[in-house]
């Protein structure tokens, strides 16, 4: 934390934090601006002790004239580290960077086999990912093909697709997915299921 910048009416104060996994974190500061340049992940913050709202990178706010904060508390799911103006004025940085950046993504292997007439289910996502972006359904029976189905407005599952033997599918979804086995033994399969990270 850097020593406040006074003049007879404005200041501003750089802090540099790491929010503890669900815990609170309080911060004695006094201003009427807030300006959070990095966060690596969403976070929630409240002002005075007040309730509780979503907060990330790139938020900035102003109290009304006249209104000021004397202390602001973060909380996070995950460890995660912040860094904010706060102050008496409005800071604002306006930055333009020519390479825009892809989404993060980590890839998690489900099973490897399906028993005979069962069935694998992909629905929630792990912890710390966001949505699914794609799986790719590998099928290693040189003679059983696998049904691929979705959810019908009833929210029932019905056959979409199929991923015959010895090959593989990709599906680009984030929406839930059975991959069924309607033989009468095991089968040997490959599935890989691709994340966005929470961000």
């Amino acid at each position: 934390m850097s020593q406040p910048k006074y003049s007879e009416k404005s200041f501003i104060q750089f802090h540099k934090h790491t929010i503890p996994a669900g815990k609170k974190l309080p911060v004695n500061v006094y201003g009427s601006s807030f300006a959070c340049t990095v966060a690596t992940g969403r976070f929630q913050m409240s002002f005075n002790d007040g309730e509780f709202f979503d907060c990330r990178q790139g938020v900035e706010w102003r109290m009304p004239d006249g209104d000021f904060f004397n202390r602001l508390t973060f909380t996070a799911a995950v460890d995660t580290d912040i860094e904010f103006y706060a102050g008496s004025f409005f800071y604002h940085e306006n930055v333009v960077i020519p390479v825009i950046q892809v989404a993060k993504t980590r890839a998690i292997p489900g099973p490897t086999a399906i028993g005979a007439g069962a069935n694998v289910d992909l629905e929630a996502p792990p912890a710390g990912m966001a949505y699914r972006k794609s799986v790719i359904i590998t099928n290693k029976d040189p003679a059983v093909d696998l049904d691929v189905k979705t959810k019908d407005a009833a929210g029932a599952y019905q056959i979409a697709g199929t991923v015959f033997h010895l090959q593989a599918w990709y599906l680009e979804t984030s929406d839930n997915v059975r991959i069924t086995n309607p033989g009468g033994a095991p089968v040997s399969v490959g599935i890989l299921e691709l994340f966005y990270l929470t961000q």
